[in-house]
């Protein structure tokens, strides 16, 4: 088996690699076809062995979504991740953007004296519980 590929700085070194330096909005929505993202992907793996076999978790999607244990060859296994970089890259990109529109936001008005600011976060599915709520609520 293919041991783990150490990347030591973490994501967003990887990510800043896959992408032109002094990446902009085009880079990271896969609009520029200067980024180096499939030839330094395949120069990660170049000196690895091709029908080694590799085990890494992925997302499956049928019925439902799952995160399935995935036994491949190195080959199906770039092929794979070369396909899910973009996607990677356009979800780091807005989740970043994102947190520093928030960030600025948070700054800018709760420098007044009423302001608050409410964030809803739609990624979990939660059912709002009413505390001390009449019985006729409960009734169709």
């Amino acid at each position: 088996m293919l041991e783990a590929l150490e990347i030591e700085s973490g994501v967003s070194d990887f990510l800043a690699a896959v992408v032109c330096e002094g990446a902009n909005h085009e880079c990271y929505l896969g609009l520029c076809s200067d980024c180096p993202n499939d030839k330094f992907i395949n120069s990660c793996f170049s000196s690895k062995n091709d029908e080694e076999e590799v085990e890494y978790l992925s997302w499956q999607h049928t019925d439902s979504t799952d995160i399935k244990k995935v036994t491949s060859s190195l080959e199906i296994f770039i092929e794979d991740f070369v396909e899910y970089v973009p996607k990677i890259l356009t979800h780091h990109y807005l989740s970043t953007q994102q947190q520093k529109f928030i960030t600025s936001l948070r700054e800018d008005f709760l420098k007044h004296e009423n302001a608050i600011t409410v964030q809803v976060d739609y990624a979990q599915n939660y059912t709002f519980v009413v505390q001390k709520s009449v019985q006729v609520r409960h009734k169709n």
